[in-house]
């Protein structure tokens, strides 16, 4: 798939947003099923750049990613 998308795993898992040749590239956002999400910038599958975590509480943290590691 290449442009924007969406993408449901059987366990509930989803992603919405950019993709190149299949891979998760440029914006996007990681939903899980407990109602946590991660909206940010992706690079070859995975994040990478700035994000923003969001947790079902409501709570928010931003960061930095790198090949999906944080960073800060």
């Amino acid at each position: 798939m290449d442009g924007s998308g969406k993408y449901e795993w059987p366990n509930g898992q989803a992603y919405e947003g950019q993709y190149v040749n299949d891979l998760k590239e440029g914006n996007g956002i990681f939903f899980w099923p407990d109602g946590r999400k991660v909206d940010g910038q992706w690079e070859s599958g995975k994040l990478h750049g700035e994000g923003v975590f969001h947790l079902p509480n409501g709570e928010m943290r931003t960061g930095r990613w790198e090949n999906g590691e944080k960073k800060s």
